[in-house]
């Protein structure tokens, strides 16, 4: 006799922690697929808020800004009637974005900007050609190419509503924008005088009162553009008087715009690691973690500092680390850091001879008492020398593109995956620059985890290298065309519109200038 089939579902009698569980570490792709077995799965799937935000966070992360454009316009995660907002419908949002920059789907408009700009920056008789100075997905600013001592246009792009445009008036020029999660921050260079000075406006007063005076003025004689922001916090180096050396200075961007704190010392490379929030019901004040290195010799050292929000003039190290660098590793005039995630940070040669042939991750070990790292160490290292680095997901992968002339270490199998990334990759020769299209270019897709060498593939040689969603980049080449390519597998999906040299991106917009001149964008988030 033959025993009936048993049709039980198994996950039908798990406890709903453990069912969740199963589905978290299955990853998102599995569980919209299973989303379709059935209706009873549908809505008891969909129904968990906790989920659905886990499965973002894991799938896309927040480094993009694509998520803070999107909760401003549905009134942060949670809605008008307190309820907070499903994350099922903000992963689907998500998704569609990135769909809509593959297919091409998006509104594309004129940038609505004022008129009074247009003549004040109009050379002679000649309309300005617009530049997109900087940009994320909730605001972008404009000035003319031809004249910079003119107000910034400030455009600000909200979830389903239509761009607002307010000007921004400034005294002298504007050497540098920088757009963080809270303010708008301009370094600004008078039209009298040779002080530097910076100027900070909360986001949320350039949406009412743009023309009144900024949250903070703060006088620089000197500053690098090499600058740093996470969340209220702005990191630089800079100094009040030309006589002295240019130190790394925490700003906090508050109502009172002041200099938190200068670091002295060696460690000119540096970026903001993490910022906490105060937590206070278990009094726990806020932290502030930067990470500072320095190459002295062939001995590259760290170091974790830690500052408390409520005593920021007591900065205290809560870590530290050093490697030697090979003697067959050619050394770099200075190393760069980038944050990857508030546990991992990338270090990468970097050299204006060409690029250095180091490349590794450290990793902050932990979290030990109070959202502190244990310890730190160096994940992995690689001798390498990449051209362009770019993170493209900050916890699995990263770009990493190089020329095509490279030589390999003598007694290294090139025909072994592992072999690949231990290959030494030397710069084009300034004579080489304007060799015939045919010369293709090196891109390499490694692992962040691991240093794993994931794919390889070789492209057009490129001027620009851009991320701007997801693993999408957007690549300028030298005849002035831009593509939007997949930079997980090298394929170039469609042409981008605009004129050369006059282009931005961010999550969700394309931003170019049209032949007349005239600024123009492509909004490929949700309609």
């Amino acid at each position: 006799m033959t025993r009936p089939c048993c049709r039980v579902d198994p996950l039908v009698y798990l406890p709903v922690e453990l069912f969740y569980h199963v589905l978290q570490q299955s990853g998102a792709t599995a569980v919209l697929r299973l989303l379709a077995v059935s209706h009873a799965y549908y809505a008891r799937i969909t129904a968990d808020r906790l989920l659905w935000r886990a499965l973002f966070l894991q799938t896309f992360g927040d480094s993009d800004g694509w998520l803070r454009w999107y909760t401003l316009g549905c009134g942060g995660h949670r809605g008008d009637n307190g309820v907070e907002r499903d994350w099922f419908e903000v992963f689907l949002a998500r998704l569609a974005t990135e769909r809509h920059w593959r297919r091409g789907i998006g509104t594309e408009q004129p940038v609505p900007i004022d008129a009074s700009v247009v003549a004040t920056a109009a050379a002679a008789d000649k309309a300005p050609t617009w530049m997109c100075d900087e940009t994320r997905p909730w605001l972008s600013v404009w000035r003319p190419l031809e004249r910079m001592a003119v107000p910034l246009a400030i455009v600000q792009h909200v979830y389903r509503q239509s761009p607002q445009t307010q000007l921004l008036p400034i005294h002298g020029r504007a050497l540098q924008v920088i757009i963080t999660e809270s303010h708008l921050v301009v370094f600004v260079q008078p039209t009298s005088g040779k002080e530097q000075s910076m100027m900070a406006w909360p986001l949320d007063q350039l949406a009412t009162s743009p023309s009144s005076p900024p949250a903070a003025v703060t006088a620089l004689a000197e500053w690098s553009p090499s600058t740093d922001a996470l969340g209220a916090w702005l990191l630089a180096l800079s100094c009040t008087s030309r006589a002295n050396a240019l130190q790394p200075t925490l700003i906090q961007l508050d109502g009172h715009g002041r200099h938190v704190l200068r670091l002295p010392g060696a460690y000119v490379s540096r970026h903001l690691q993490y910022v906490h929030p105060a937590d206070t019901a278990r009094s726990i004040p806020g932290r502030v973690g930067i990470f500072l290195h320095t190459l002295d010799g062939r001995t590259l050292s760290w170091r974790l500092v830690e500052i408390d929000e409520q005593s920021p003039q007591a900065p205290h190290t809560i870590h530290s680390g050093s490697i030697e660098l090979g003697r067959q590793t050619l050394l770099p005039l200075r190393m760069h850091s980038t944050r990857l995630d508030d546990a991992h940070a990338l270090l990468h040669g970097a050299d204006l001879r060409g690029p250095a042939e180091f490349l590794g991750v450290v990793e902050m070990v932990g979290p030990g008492s109070d959202r502190r790292p244990a310890s730190t160490r160096l994940l992995w290292r690689r001798a390498m020398a990449y051209e362009k680095v770019i993170p493209l997901n900050a916890r699995l992968i990263l770009l990493a593109s190089l020329p095509q002339e490279q030589r390999a270490m003598p007694g290294i199998d090139r025909s072994a995956m592992m072999a690949a990334i231990g290959r030494l990759a030397r710069p084009l020769p300034p004579a080489t620059v304007h060799h015939p299209p045919m010369l293709r270019t090196t891109v390499h897709v490694l692992s962040a985890i691991d240093g794993t060498l994931l794919r390889e593939y070789k492209t057009t040689p490129w001027t620009s290298l851009q991320h701007v969603i997801g693993n999408l980049v957007v690549l300028a080449v030298r005849d002035g065309k831009r593509w939007l390519m997949d930079g997980l597998t090298g394929e170039m999906l469609r042409t981008l519109p605009g004129a050369p040299g006059c282009w931005n991106a961010d999550a969700t917009h394309y931003y170019y200038c049209d032949g007349q001149g005239h600024p123009m964008r492509i909004n490929h988030g949700c309609a």
